[in-house]
């Protein structure tokens, strides 16, 4: 498998209660921007 470098990517972590953990990973090229990304609310101090 080769290694290939993204500009960014997200993971998003849930562990139930009875202990399993589900993963998602999405990750990101630069490119046209994405309306469902535009439609994520982000803290204040970052920026998309």
């Amino acid at each position: 498998m080769y290694a290939c470098r993204y500009p960014a990517a997200l993971h998003v972590v849930h562990e139930a209660d009875d202990g399993s953990v589900a993963v998602v990973a999405s990750i990101f090229n630069y490119g046209r921007q994405d309306p469902l990304i535009q439609e994520v609310h982000f803290p204040s101090h970052l920026s998309v």
